[in-house]
């Protein structure tokens, strides 16, 4: 998977980790060929982009969104 299917605001699940199966937004990408994402049960944090599992969903959040509007946001996806 390109990082570059992996736009901003693009609503993806965790594949790996402890926080497998949440729900998780894409919101910068890092020049390491890693991704910032924030989520349900993960505090903002660089992922690399083959632990997520990409879903159609997008939403209008960047780097810039703060987590309370986030996460109002992943909840009104559902």
């Amino acid at each position: 998977m390109s990082q570059m299917s992996l736009e901003i605001g693009r609503i993806c699940y965790k594949t790996k980790g402890r926080t497998q199966g949440s729900k998780v937004v894409v919101l910068e990408h890092l020049k390491n060929g890693f991704v910032t994402i924030e989520g349900t049960q993960t505090k903002r944090k660089p992922c690399n982009p083959r632990e997520l599992f990409p879903t159609t969903q997008k939403i209008n959040a960047t780097k810039e969104t703060k987590r309370e509007e986030i996460l109002k946001m992943l909840q009104e996806s559902a």
